[in-house]
């Protein structure tokens, strides 16, 4: 999965060149075998800034939105559904009040906790709302984290404050990337595989033997990839 999350390819600021959206679309088309999650604060842009051939979406894509409280879940949401797209998600992160919206058509759902020094405390209850909506409506829910602040309200910081709503993770994903994965993971049967070595060392470059720790890492990481 590419997540792009250090910019909105949908800024239509004067200072972003045409060429450089065009260039992320060409790498986009050119990478089939990632997942881009594509997630906006302006949808409103998507009529124009779209790519010419994006007909019903690119099979890659999946097309998401940000919405932190009950108005722009109420403004975004309906713009990404009128859209085109093979995964429609909703980012609610952070989550800063409560959102009561109807999720038909939405394909994921990520909730999450503000982070930072003026980080905004997240109610439990906001939370527990949309587990409960998603699950009663089938739709893949990913409870990111806390934030700031634990389930108790305690500011202890992002890092402490975990991911566990009333002691469980939700870390669900979009069926058509389960589906992908598990068959991914599937083992690979074939005339090849039977003279195999069971567990073959990796090579490490030179064919000698290293105690380097970061470079038998590297060569396990790069036989695991061309293994896979």
């Amino acid at each position: 999965m590419v997540f792009p999350s250090l910019c909105d390819i949908f800024d239509s600021h004067p200072s972003i060149k045409p060429e450089w959206r065009d260039e992320f679309w060409n790498v986009v088309r050119w990478t089939p075998n990632l997942i881009w999650q594509i997630l906006t604060k302006r949808p409103e842009n998507f009529a124009n800034l779209l790519p010419p051939d994006w007909g019903k979406g690119y099979p890659n894509v999946w097309l998401g939105v940000t919405a932190e409280n009950q108005q722009t879940a109420e403004r975004r949401i309906p713009l990404l559904l009128a859209t085109p797209a093979a995964v429609h998600w909703v980012s609610i992160e952070p989550l800063v009040s409560a959102i009561e919206v109807d999720l038909a058509g939405i394909d994921w759902v990520v909730v999450g906790g503000e982070s930072g020094r003026k980080a905004r405390q997240m109610n439990p209850d906001w939370v527990r709302s949309l587990q409960s909506r998603c699950m009663a409506t089938d739709i893949p829910f990913f409870f990111k984290q806390w934030g700031e602040f634990d389930q108790s309200g305690t500011r202890v910081g992002t890092k402490s404050s975990g991911d566990l709503l009333d002691g469980t993770t939700f870390h669900a994903f979009p069926a058509c990337y389960t589906s992908a994965l598990v068959a991914h993971n599937q083992p690979k049967l074939g005339a090849e595989d039977k003279d195999e070595e069971p567990n073959p060392k990796p090579p490490t470059g030179d064919g000698k033997p290293s105690k380097d720790p970061k470079r038998v890492a590297a060569a396990h990481r790069a036989w695991a990839t061309m293994r896979a």
